[in-house]
């Protein structure tokens, strides 16, 4: 059920960009996605050349619904970032953790997936039983359990950590182990297992579920999970699809960098067009993004100390209606800020058939926007409009 509703959520999420071109150009019939394919079981690379794994099947469902191709690129996890930035392809799909300073460059869909980091050693190895070996914590940026740090830390003394180079775990074992440790950082994840199998390392940290699907290759059978898992938001919000930060609705109303009136307003200099509805979006993504903490971080123990398991079900599902209401304003937004921008082009190009079947429902219900109106109506009408007629298929 959890993927069932991710996938819905992250459906929404990516349609956004459908709004925003659908109103600019032609219909959108294909987007290129990156990923490293070589992060199993998250992604890899088939003998034949092809490129699987959960998050590639995860992204056929997607398409699938959405109705367009997706091509899926492979892309080395250290240049996935500044590929992105560079305009060489328009979403990453790779297991990337949404962190504050991510955020600052990247715009983030809900997550769809959560997972703990953790050591690997050798199996029989003085190491392949770390303290707290099989717990599971969870840590925030600012608590983050010292005894756990410190017990981990008089076991790895003197020893090497391999550890993926830019990746979120990074930081936590620079920050945490360099003073006791030698760290050596590896390209790809299968760099550092080669080194681990063949023992030129002591440990590795990384991802939970990407060493449950290493350890079923002959290669790395000798090797075995080590010490506690760790997971909680100290890794950020869960992984995430990618987009360019700068929001469709923001290059709408931004003059610099769209060619139209300042804010898309009629009378430029005198009304504020969309200016106060961008910021609304902003201010909506923001708060789906803090809702998208999951509910389970907020467990405590119950029933006099004998329990100390809480679903917090009803809590989830609370957030997540929240988060599909606002991602519903998100979206009206930007399909009333597309139009507008269409009605302010100077030689106005023809519009493809359903980008104009959705052009003229939009304008059968909601006039131009020329006096500085309260907008949250029109919001309305537009939520309205596109729960009642998907018009993406089936208008035309």
């Amino acid at each position: 059920m959890r993927l069932k509703n991710t996938i819905a959520l992250t459906s929404i999420a990516l349609g956004t960009l459908f709004v925003f071109n659908a109103a600019n150009a032609a219909d959108v019939k294909s987007i290129t996605l990156a990923t490293e394919a070589a992060y199993e079981p998250w992604n890899l690379t088939k003998p034949d050349g092809t490129i699987s794994g959960f998050e590639p099947e995860l992204l056929q469902n997607l398409c699938a619904r959405m109705k367009i191709q997706c091509k899926v690129i492979p892309q080395d996890w250290d240049g996935m970032i500044t590929g992105l930035k560079a305009h060489k392809y328009d979403v990453i799909i790779d297991a990337i953790l949404a962190t504050e300073e991510r955020k600052k460059e990247v715009a983030f869909s809900v997550p769809y997936a959560t997972t703990p980091g953790v050591f690997a050693a050798l199996k029989g190895g003085k190491l392949a039983a770390l303290p707290n070996n099989g717990k599971t914590f969870k840590f925030t940026k600012a608590n983050v359990d010292k005894n756990v740090i410190a017990s981990l830390k008089a076991a790895l003394k003197g020893k090497t950590i391999g550890i993926q180079a830019g990746t979120v775990y990074s930081p936590f074992i620079y920050e945490n182990f360099k003073d006791v440790a030698t760290i050596r950082e590896y390209k790809a994840a299968s760099e550092h297992d080669m080194d681990l199998s063949t023992g030129r390392i002591d440990v590795v940290f990384d991802d939970a579920t990407y060493f449950k699907s290493a350890f079923e290759k002959p290669s790395n059978k000798n090797m075995t999970m080590s010490g506690p898992l760790i997971g909680g938001s100290i890794w950020g919000d869960g992984e995430a699809f990618g987009a360019m930060s700068e929001r469709r609705i923001d290059r709408l109303v931004n003059p610099l960098v769209s060619g139209l009136p300042a804010f898309l307003a009629a009378n430029n200099g005198c009304s504020s067009g969309f200016m106060i509805a961008q910021y609304t979006a902003v201010s909506l993504v923001n708060e789906n993004r803090r809702l998208s903490a999951p509910a389970s971080l907020d467990g405590g123990i119950t029933s006099a100390l004998q329990e100390d398991h809480l679903s917090h079900a009803t809590p989830a599902a609370v957030k997540l209606l929240k988060v599909i209401e606002n991602t519903k304003l998100i979206l009206a937004i930007e399909l009333l800020a597309a139009t507008q921008a269409y009605d302010l082009q100077v030689g106005k190009e023809k519009k493809a058939a359903k980008t104009d079947a959705i052009y003229q429902l939009v304008r059968e219900h909601i006039p131009f926007y020329a006096d500085d109106r309260p907008l949250a109506e029109d919001f309305k009408t537009a939520i309205g409009l596109m729960s009642q007629h998907q018009p993406l298929t089936a208008i035309v």
